[in-house]
């Protein structure tokens, strides 16, 4: 949680909404860590 936030956070989304789109669309990528 805490490397997703912080990846969203330097991709320069904003809100919690954002993060959670992010991660949705990362979310392959984000299992390799």
């Amino acid at each position: 949680m805490l490397f997703l936030t912080t990846s969203v956070v330097i991709a320069g989304s904003q809100g919690w909404e954002e993060i959670e789109k992010f991660g949705r669309d990362k979310l392959d990528w984000l299992r390799k860590f």
